[in-house]
């Protein structure tokens, strides 16, 4: 019995060592070589270097390819496919702008024991062009930006006036116009700051979108004022006139009266006049009897003006007036300070000019006016200078001096 048993085991392990040994034959002469697929970016450098000194660059930004391989499964395991794998195009034939269909090409670098099997797709289709960069304004689309019936949008202020693009030659050159577009519709009733998207378009109008053009800006903020609406007066005033003289009768005719502003909606009750400025009555005479006022150098800056008038003229009417010269001895100082010794050299001032009411000036002579001396206005410490003077006509309110008119003093 022991005999059998131990015979037994003999051959157990025989068995096991003869089926180790099939395995291993077996084993040893199956091929480890097999076949894998790889997704592997085209080599769009490759390409650019490849054209040398032609001034062209691919349109193109990205191309991905089947390259099917085989070798040892260890190998093909390992393998990296940015770094063991180049896809190339020949670009021999790319000498100008245009559309090419490029054969693919495949090379396994740092391994020679890979086999490329195919490339799919084996020609790719690729678009050649100079890439150059241009500047274009950038102009702010309102139509989806509305303000109620009594408000109106100002100039709206933008980050950057321009933005600058790069892509095709051919491509470029039909953008005809630059927006900041809304795709929202928004109301607006104060100064509000909102964001764009730049869009290009043709001349037709037609949105440009291609892949191969990039701008300096996708998105850019745009403030757009607004302002309420408001009628307002044009109202100046009178400087350089005798004490006595009655402005009020001056008659005249303005070229504008009243103008439509916008303004701030937080200032709309305190604003309603707009001041022009001050009419010299001293300069005020027929061949002079008409002033200009510049209304956008009055107008702050926070009001917008919507009537469009630049110019207000005021016209002075002559046509009742008359003029004369007269001269006067009557001087006189006022305001001296108690320290001061003042004297008038000027005995008499001479052909000082008259314009006002035909009536009242056939009435005047000399002695009807006097020159003031106000020594309040006397800053010098010259013993000997010359002071301007004003002229007074008593009891007379519809005639005015034209000029100006210096004495000379002494002063201790």
């Amino acid at each position: 019995m022991s005999e059998k048993f131990s015979n037994k085991w003999v051959a157990k392990i025989s068995s096991l060592f003869f089926a180790f040994f099939l395995w291993l034959t077996v084993a040893l002469n199956i091929s480890t070589n097999t076949t894998v697929d790889f997704k592997v970016p085209v080599n769009i450098l490759g390409m650019q270097k490849a054209l040398g000194n032609v001034a062209l660059k691919p349109v193109m930004d990205e191309y991905t390819v089947n390259v099917r391989l085989n070798g040892n499964r260890r190998v093909l395991g390992a393998l990296d496919v940015n770094k063991d794998l180049e896809v190339y195009a020949d670009v021999s034939k790319v000498v100008a702008a245009g559309d090419y269909a490029l054969n693919l090409y495949c090379n396994v670098l740092n391994n020679k024991d890979i086999d490329v099997v195919s490339v799919s797709p084996k020609v790719i289709n690729v678009k050649f062009d100079k890439l150059v960069t241009k500047k274009f304004a950038l102009n702010v689309n309102l139509d989806n930006i509305s303000v109620p019936v009594d408000y109106v949008m100002g100039q709206p202020s933008l980050v950057s006036a321009e933005v600058t693009a790069t892509g095709p030659e051919t491509e470029l050159a039909e953008i005809a116009d630059c927006k900041l577009c809304f795709d929202y519709k928004e109301e607006l009733k104060k100064t509000t700051t909102l964001n764009g998207e730049i869009r290009f378009y043709k001349s037709d109008g037609t949105e440009i979108k291609s892949d191969n053009i990039s701008c300096s800006h996708s998105n850019m903020d745009v403030t757009i004022p607004v302002f309420k609406t408001k009628e307002v007066t044009l109202g100046f005033d009178f400087i350089n006139y005798p004490e006595n003289l009655n402005v009020n009768k001056l008659k005249f005719k303005q070229s504008c009266a009243a103008i439509k502003i916008g303004c701030d909606p937080q200032k709309y009750s305190s604003i309603n006049e707009i001041f022009l400025g001050y009419v010299d009555v001293s300069h005020l005479a027929p061949e002079n009897n008409t002033i200009t006022f510049d209304l956008d150098s009055v107008l702050d800056k926070d009001l917008f003006n919507i009537s469009g008038v630049s110019e207000v003229e005021v016209s002075f009417d002559m046509s009742n007036m008359a003029e004369k010269t007269v001269s006067t001895n009557q001087i006189k100082i006022i305001n001296k300070p108690e320290k001061m010794e003042a004297k008038i050299l000027t005995e008499r001032i001479y052909d000082i000019r008259l314009i006002g009411n035909k009536k009242s000036i056939s009435q005047i002579q000399g002695r009807n006016i006097a020159a003031v001396v106000d020594m309040r206005d006397i800053k010098s410490e010259e013993s000997r200078i010359a002071v301007p003077v004003n002229i007074t006509i008593p009891g007379i309110d519809d005639v005015w001096v034209v000029g100006t008119y210096d004495v000379y003093l002494s002063i201790n």
